[in-house]
């Protein structure tokens, strides 16, 4: 930066709040996300993403992991960073209609996947953000553990519970 930059003219994503403390709720979330691991075979970054948006921080990040491959970076930029290292930040905001091809290939869905997804609670919108590509991956992730079509993902989620409420919400849906 030359100076000539503002303060408000930098575009930083809010910083993640950590709890300072280990709790007993913490503890026991952690007893849980541990039986997932073992119970699903999922990498931790995987497993995570069911309570928070997908990781974009490091080399091995699950976004870059899932939407920076070489094939599909050449299909659409618009997942590529920004000039200070942000993701899908673009104004006006994209909207994941016009990216399905790219949504396709990294989540493993069909079109009418993505589309139901938009009327599922919560809903995905077709705003193309790191929150709506981080609520499609949960659901598609979940249907693949589950070994359900995403359409049928309400009515399980309906039936046994949220599995994205908490760990051990999640834990007691893969067991029952």
């Amino acid at each position: 930066d030359d100076g000539s930059t503002k303060p408000d003219d930098i575009n930083c994503p809010k910083p993640i709040e950590v709890a300072e403390h280990i709790t007993p709720a913490f503890l026991h979330q952690l007893v849980a996300v541990i039986k997932l691991l073992d119970r699903t075979g999922l990498p931790l970054i995987k497993l995570l993403a069911f309570w928070t948006e997908i990781s974009t921080s490091s080399e091995k990040s699950l976004y870059k992991n899932l939407f920076l491959t070489h094939n599909l970076l050449g299909i659409d930029k618009v997942f590529k960073a920004d000039i200070h290292g942000n993701y899908l930040t673009q104004s006006p905001t994209p909207m994941i209609s016009e990216h399905l091809p790219v949504l396709m290939a990294a989540l493993k869905l069909k079109a009418d996947d993505i589309t139901a997804m938009m009327s599922f609670h919560p809903p995905l919108t077709d705003e193309l953000t790191l929150k709506n590509l981080s609520i499609a991956y949960r659901y598609s992730l979940l249907a693949k553990i589950l070994h359900v079509k995403v359409t049928e993902l309400p009515d399980a989620i309906d039936l046994f519970g949220d599995p994205f409420r908490s760990a051990w919400n999640a834990l007691d849906l893969l067991e029952i």
